[in-house]
């Protein structure tokens, strides 16, 4: 059995933490019953396959506002991805799920759930 390189030692770290904050998320009385979607072509897919789980969807599909299923966007030092100017140009309120990422050191620090209204936070609403 040979020695871990880079890669794959960060994606066994990633794993675990994905496992962790999902475990978290299916666990909260909140909103544990919820399900999430990606949008395809996002940073999001950047975990795959660690989230599987979560299906990937086309634009307007992830637009849709659904009573149980909520947009998931990734935000990082860098800002929130897919860009919700970019997404959420119609002005509408919706319920979002962010995971808080960094970029630089791999960290995934939690998942907090957000009212927006067209591509503005209005209000955190949750934190897992």
């Amino acid at each position: 059995m040979g020695i871990m390189d880079q890669t794959e030692r960060l994606g066994r770290i990633m794993t675990f933490q994905c496992n962790i904050w999902w475990q978290s998320f299916l666990d909260d009385p909140v909103y544990g019953q919820f399900k999430l979607k990606r949008l395809k072509g996002s940073l999001s897919v950047f975990f795959e396959p660690r989230l599987h789980v979560i299906p990937v969807v086309e634009l307007d599909d992830f637009r849709a506002i659904e009573t149980d299923c909520l947009p998931f966007l990734v935000g990082s030092q860098f800002g929130i991805f897919p860009r919700t100017e970019q997404v959420f140009n119609d002005g509408k309120e919706r319920t979002v799920a962010i995971l808080s990422f960094s970029m630089l050191s791999g960290v995934m620090s939690g998942l907090s759930v957000y009212q927006f209204k067209g591509p503005k936070a209005i209000s955190k609403l949750h934190t897992i």
